[in-house]
């Protein structure tokens, strides 16, 4: 079966292609009413989050010579913390970008349609699995350094 780091690694994509899939499936559109205040929404949350991403980065990468942060190199985890920071800021970036092209292909009457509201539901999709995957990662490390440097 699948090991948690592979689970991990790999969710924020498997959980876009199933998003983009189902709303495919159904012939689901982003409706007229809520297109524009949705699309403001993300585009608001997305650089939230990029500005949030980028404090956790400052404080994380000089961590590597840390205890903790030994101790994820000792177990070859180090390479992954960065890994998914660089892929949620990205994210976030790739988000962001969406919605300001989603902006232009907004159709008054019939809101973003076809193949561009697949694109912003799988993108957002990415971008909730990601970030859901920093936060889990920055709490286990808060947790680790609580910890006792002895333990492992």
């Amino acid at each position: 079966m699948f090991t948690r780091l592979q689970v991990e690694r790999f969710a924020p994509a498997l959980l876009a292609v199933i998003c983009m899939l189902a709303w495919w499936y159904w012939g689901l559109d982003i409706p007229d009413q809520v297109a524009k205040e949705l699309l403001a929404a993300l585009l608001s949350a997305a650089a939230i989050c990029a500005g949030f991403l980028t404090t956790a980065m400052a404080i994380l990468l000089p961590m590597g010579e840390s205890a903790v942060g030994h101790r994820l190199r000792r177990r070859g985890k180090l390479p992954y913390l960065y890994s998914y920071l660089r892929a949620a800021v990205y994210s976030c970036l790739a988000l962001v970008a969406v919605c300001i092209v989603g902006f232009f292909r907004f159709t008054p009457g019939f809101g973003v349609s076809g193949v561009m509201s697949i694109v912003i539901v799988g993108v957002c999709a990415y971008f909730i699995g990601a970030m859901a995957r920093v936060i889990e990662v920055i709490i286990k490390i808060l947790i680790g350094m609580s910890e006792s440097p002895h333990e492992e």
